[in-house]
């Protein structure tokens, strides 16, 4: 949507919509009502406008494509590198420019539309992504506070933006959480690639626990622990982790390894199940230092695979989530001009190493 378009619809002249949009309103040479001004740019966010601040770029005649890599800021830079470097080598390789951006929990829409203002149309996205559902992700729509309420309208409202940017540029979630919104969700502009992590989750503690390897300690991550544990799943509710990665993930770890050490002695548990290769690592040295054997005494589980698994004290048996693969694929099908790219849930793939052998799984 461009200024003029806007003028149009909300019957104001181009003059105007620019000076607000610009928030120039109280400008001694306009004096534009905050009111007027405020609805303008209401309207304006609502129907995905940004500005292009990469039009003198377009229209020199070397101007090449770009692609948008996106992480969140509290997944972690050091969680996603792994994958982004593998596919800014092969940007690279491909000749085709790349912005990685960060972007904080609830502000996608604000990254979105600094991208859009760069003229980027096909955006990555390598963080874990949910998508807006009360009924498929009721925990995260709880509203048990002001601070609850307040995170919730705000996810609710940065979905409603990111929608009205994806009428014009693609949204590319590798790392996408299935199950979709019971109304199909985003119609326009958002290919999904990932898995049901409450479903893959449930799987393999159900796994663990048959091949007695059980009682399974886990870390919040998927929101569905708390029913796992009425399920029978989970054997305590002192065997639900609760970390926060305020800090670095490898120390936040090893501060939880240390709880578990302790807790080991009042509620006994065979495998630690955690949904971060740091956050794993920080824990096996905790164990390890308290003299607990590994996985002869405690089995540990994490998720990602990163490239650092394998030179871990005890290298790490984890889960390949199909990051990199599936960004790989939007990479080559951007770069042949693909059009349209298919939805896709699949298992992630098991890695096993030392930390956890659990034979024919």
């Amino acid at each position: 949507m461009t200024i003029r378009e806007i003028a149009a619809e909300l019957g104001f002249s181009t003059t105007t919509v620019s000076v607000c949009l610009a928030r120039r309103e109280n400008d001694p040479r306009y004096r534009i009502q905050p009111r007027k001004a405020e609805l303008i740019r209401e309207y304006a966010r609502n129907h995905g406008y940004t500005p292009n601040l990469n039009a003198k770029n377009l229209r020199r005649p070397d101007a090449v494509l770009s692609v948008g890599l996106l992480f969140r800021e509290r997944a972690g830079m050091e969680r996603q590198f792994h994958s982004m470097n593998r596919i800014m080598t092969r940007l690279g390789e491909l000749k085709i420019n790349y912005q990685v951006l960060a972007y904080k929990d609830r502000f996608l829409a604000e990254a979105l539309t600094l991208l859009k203002g760069l003229q980027v149309k096909h955006v990555i996205a390598f963080s874990p992504l949910l998508e807006y559902c009360p009924v498929k992700h009721p925990s995260a729509f709880l509203r048990i506070d002001e601070e609850s309420n307040r995170r919730v309208d705000q996810f609710i409202s940065d979905w409603k933006y990111t929608e009205a940017l994806l009428q014009d540029m693609t949204l590319y979630a590798v790392n996408y959480l299935f199950p979709r919104p019971v109304d199909g969700g985003v119609k326009t502009g958002l290919v999904r690639m990932g898995t049901d992590i409450g479903r893959f989750m449930r799987g393999w503690i159900r796994k663990i626990n048959d091949a007695g390897q059980g009682p399974v300690v886990v870390a919040s991550w998927c929101g569905e622990e708390e029913e796992m544990l009425r399920e029978g799943l989970l054997a305590c509710p002192e065997h639900i982790l609760y970390p926060d990665f305020k800090t670095n993930r490898y120390e936040e770890g090893i501060l939880f390894g240390e709880r578990l050490c302790a807790l080991h002695r009042t509620r006994p548990f065979r495998t630690v199940f955690v949904g971060n290769d740091s956050f794993a690592a920080g824990i096996m040295t905790s164990l390890l230092d308290r003299g607990f054997r590994i996985p002869e005494d405690i089995g540990v589980l994490g998720f990602g695979n990163d490239d650092g698994c394998r030179c871990f004290r005890v290298p790490l048996s984890t889960f390949d989530c199909n990051i990199s693969k599936n960004a790989l694929e939007i990479v080559e099908g951007i770069a042949a001009h693909k059009t349209s790219f298919e939805d896709r849930e699949e298992d992630f793939t098991y890695v096993e190493r030392a930390s956890f052998r659990m034979g024919n799984v």
